[in-house]
């Protein structure tokens, strides 16, 4: 009797598990995706923040822009940030989480699940592991170091195709996709038509719209991919139409759908500011 209480027990744990984290993906799927809150908190705090500071905003209508600061207060709350040598500022959580908001806002898994820290330097610092000065690091653990020098200036010219945040948390994203079903496919789909340009590059006879960094490996080409997705969309489907059809795929959103219907776009930059935020 008691083996076979302890087998049923063993046996309903993990289901029990199962369960809710299914339960908490639905939940957040309507609460975030189907059924969004039209009214979030502080709205037009974040609004009037993220009007002048984050370009991404801008482009987005009253809907998308109410749904984004939804998402935005979920991820801050989510995310833990730890300041190396420097006080993390709330404007700081904000633009961070509204960095993840942008990369992720096609998707209803828009969280990035496995990255829980965010750690912040006032500049470049030295990594052990690749025995240099670096601007960003990922890891498998979920945590993210950010040089905040860095983050600012890849936000305050956004047409360059150089972006920290972005170029991190696809890292991030990446190694979450596995876990994210509703783009699992796509990313295969995605791989396919990336390892046909990364050979190209290696050759020399690609478009040379990438930077050479892109030819690293292929977690690389994702990173240094969303970043010209984000920063120059129009001249990323010119350039290589297909390898961006499937980056619209996986990200389920086009970014130069949005800058045509977006002809007088003026990019603010990321600085500092005493708005209150909460």
């Amino acid at each position: 009797m008691v083996t076979t209480i302890i087998k049923t027990a063993v046996i309903a744990v993990p289901v029990i598990f199962v369960l809710k984290a299914a339960t908490v993906h639905l939940r957040k799927k309507l609460r975030y995706t189907t059924f969004p809150d039209m009214e979030p908190k502080g709205f037009p705090l974040y609004f009037n923040f993220l009007s002048t500071k984050f370009s991404f905003f801008r482009l987005l209508n009253d809907r998308e822009q109410r749904l984004f600061v939804s998402r935005l207060r979920y991820i801050r709350n989510e995310k833990h940030f730890v300041g190396r040598g420097m006080d993390i500022t709330e404007e700081m959580e904000v633009i961070i989480s509204a960095s993840i908001a942008q990369l992720t806002f096609g998707l209803s898994e828009f969280g990035i699940d496995n990255l829980t820290e965010i750690h912040l330097t006032p500049g470049t610092f030295y990594s052990g592991i690749v025995g240099r000065d670096v601007k960003g690091l990922t890891f498998e653990s979920g945590r993210v170091i950010l040089s905040w020098k860095d983050f600012e200036e890849g936000y305050a010219v956004a047409n360059d195709k150089l972006n920290l945040g972005l170029h991190e948390l696809a890292h991030s994203l990446w190694l979450d996709y596995f876990a994210i079903k509703e783009i699992e496919s796509e990313f295969h789909e995605w791989n396919t038509t990336a390892l046909r340009e990364l050979q190209s590059m290696r050759l020399g006879t690609d478009s040379h719209f990438l930077r050479n960094y892109a030819s690293t490996n292929i977690e690389e080409f994702w990173a240094c991919s969303v970043e010209c997705f984000f920063e120059a969309p129009i001249e990323f489907k010119k350039n290589i139409p297909d390898l961006y059809a499937k980056m619209c795929l996986v990200l389920k959103q086009d970014m130069a759908e949005r800058m045509v219907n977006h002809p007088g776009f003026i990019t603010p930059s990321v600085l500092s500011t005493n708005s209150q935020l909460s």
